[in-house]
């Protein structure tokens, strides 16, 4: 599994990058910082079980995420193989990961919004079970939303840090994030057929501006 203890820290942000914009790219730079990770994967999800299809293409998408991430020594995008019309889901990213030889302590980067919905996604437990997490949200640890989320059983200490799981692993809970990028701010420009200025890297909204991806929005 690929967050056995050792090796190389890994951060896992997956996302439907519909398109990627700065916020994402803020969320792996806190993530590297308080996990001190050495290579930070962005996951792209061919078909995301949570909300409604892209507006963009996967291909698209993964094209936008490769120029956003360019430069970036440590960072890179990953193509998971679209399995059949089959929703896509963290965990089926994760061992596919696994079997192709992505090896190391991963940590899944998510932001508090997207925790609290944890409950919700396919095998959570398993997810909890194998993996270290980095949640970045704009105010301290709420012990409420941690207990609703985390199962009893699973949580060995909880601190304002975050909490100690089975398996030896730890959810990290970085306070103080914040980004004022959004998706839906960038498709809005996008569609108007302007630049979105601050909210993503300058490669990207050229691209999707070239092919003109949301102008029909």
């Amino acid at each position: 599994m690929t967050g056995e203890r050792g090796g190389r820290r890994i951060g896992f942000l997956g996302g439907t990058f519909d398109p990627v914009h700065n916020g994402h790219l803020a969320m792996a730079r806190a993530a590297e910082r308080a996990a001190g990770l050495e290579r930070v994967y962005f996951v792209p999800a061919p078909r995301p079980w949570h909300r409604a299809p892209p507006q963009a293409s996967y291909p698209d998408r993964f094209a936008m995420l490769a120029l956003a991430l360019a430069g970036h020594a440590r960072w890179a995008p990953l193509a998971v193989p679209d399995r059949g019309r089959r929703p896509t889901y963290a965990i089926d990213q994760l061992a596919w990961m696994a079997e192709h030889n992505v090896i190391g302590r991963m940590h899944l980067i998510l932001g508090a919004d997207a925790f609290a919905t944890l409950p919700t996604w396919q095998q959570y437990r398993r997810l909890l079970q194998g993996y270290d997490f980095v949640v970045l949200a704009r105010r301290g640890a709420p012990g409420g939303l941690m207990s609703r989320v985390l199962p009893a059983p699973l949580v060995r200490a909880q601190d304002a840090g975050g909490a100690e799981l089975a398996g030896g692993h730890r959810l990290r809970w970085v306070a103080g994030f914040a980004s004022a990028a959004t998706a839906t701010r960038v498709r809005a420009a996008l569609a108007a057929g302007r630049a979105p200025r601050g909210q993503t890297p300058t490669a990207v909204a050229e691209y999707a501006l070239r092919a003109q991806l949301y102008r029909h929005a």
